[in-house]
């Protein structure tokens, strides 16, 4: 027996204790009202009767509400003790599937190409459909999969050295414009640095730190980047 399993079976011992004294608990009540009630204690006066209203309905009610009702407490404290774990994959907060055990994969994938500057891998990980915004509102910055093939075989080549994490967050499913086509929302925390050169034909250190978002459409075999990478 684990050390979790002989706590919850402590705790399911007390919950059961806890039931037993509700039950102990209400006979009493109903012992000392029911003469009072049936008028076999021989009391009168108004602070008599005031203390006869309060044990009016305790009978019928407090045999059937007050055991239940610790009942339910004890019941309720074993089973967030004591219910089903959740399981996330290892280093992160996301709920552990084979599909998203999958999606990870594939991103770690990319992260590990990207450090070792793997030109051929990126390009075949990456959707024809693929489609970079840059944010801004003429859209100049904009580019598919034909500017990112660009990127990566000149800009992204010249950078040397390069560290690159990624704290994994959440990730979303969503379906795509296309009946059937599934797409996942991947969020990420970037912690990044590389090498690259100066405009004086130095050498300088530069540091990423920054959320991110990767998506990735499922093609029937894989999972291909539409946009991050």
């Amino acid at each position: 027996m684990t050390a979790r399993q002989a706590s919850c079976s402590r705790l399911l011992r007390h919950a059961n204790k806890i039931s037993g004294l509700g039950v102990f608990a209400v006979g009493i009540l109903v012992a000392l009202a029911t003469p009072i009630l049936q008028g076999l204690v021989p009391l009168s006066g108004p602070i008599i009767m005031n203390l006869r209203l309060p044990f009016m309905f305790l009978p019928s009610r407090l045999y059937a509400l007050a055991p239940a009702g610790l009942v339910a407490v004890a019941a309720a404290l074993a089973v967030t003790a004591c219910g089903p774990k959740a399981q996330y994959i290892e280093g992160t907060k996301i709920e552990r599937s084979g599909e998203n055990q999958r999606i990870i994969s594939r991103v770690e994938e990319y992260r590990t190409a990207v450090e070792e500057k793997d030109a051929a891998s990126l390009l075949l990980m990456a959707s024809r459909e693929y489609w970079e915004d840059g944010g801004t509102p003429d859209g100049e910055d904009d580019y598919g999969f034909a500017g990112l093939k660009e990127v990566i075989t000149s800009r992204f080549q010249q950078a040397e050295s390069i560290r690159y994490s990624m704290r994994y967050k959440r990730i979303r499913m969503a379906h795509g414009s296309t009946q059937g086509v599934r797409r996942a929302f991947v969020d990420v925390l970037v912690d990044a640095s590389f090498t690259i050169p100066d405009a004086r034909g130095g050498l300088r250190r530069a540091d990423l730190r920054d959320q991110g978002q990767l998506v990735l459409e499922w093609d029937g075999e894989k999972w291909m980047f539409l946009s991050g990478m």
